[in-house]
């Protein structure tokens, strides 16, 4: 007959609460909370340098911009539906900005096309400049895009 052994259980017993344990506190972390820790690392640092290509064949120098005025970049994508409650917004914001600062919008590329961008800024009339991005200017922002809010 095996008996077991009391110290090996309570060792075994006390690893799984652990384990189930750290499991919660992971679980409770908010998706606000690891947006904050992923920009800790650049908060404060230079914005990246870069030259951006509009969906109109426009370019933008961001590392031009920077110095001379305040440059409010919207990363966003058709498909999210909190950036397309903000759209209106941003439009406004571009709008009323005037020479004193760029307003630019960045479409994200995640899962959408040129075509579905040109097609919702005909719908809503939107005036400002649009790029698609191809991946590069997130990363150099390092930004995390998952198609978490859908139509």
């Amino acid at each position: 007959m095996n008996a077991l052994n009391p110290v090996k259980t309570l060792y075994c017993l006390a690893l799984f609460l652990l384990a189930l344990g750290g499991a919660a506190v992971r679980a409770e972390v908010s998706g606000e909370q690891r947006a904050q820790a992923a920009g800790r690392a650049i908060l404060g640092a230079p914005a990246p340098r870069a030259v951006i290509k509009t969906i109109d064949g426009d370019s933008i120098d961001l590392g031009g911009l920077y110095g001379k005025k305040a440059v409010y970049l919207k990363f966003w994508a058709t498909w999210c539906v909190p950036c397309r409650q903000q759209m209106p917004h941003f439009e406004h914001a571009y709008e009323a900005a005037g020479p004193e600062m760029a307003v630019i919008a960045i479409d994200v590329g995640f899962n959408d096309s040129i075509e579905a961008i040109r097609a919702y800024r005909k719908q809503l009339g939107l005036t400002m400049p649009i790029v698609f991005d191809d991946g590069s200017l997130g990363a150099a922002f390092r930004l995390r895009c998952t198609e978490l809010s859908t139509r």
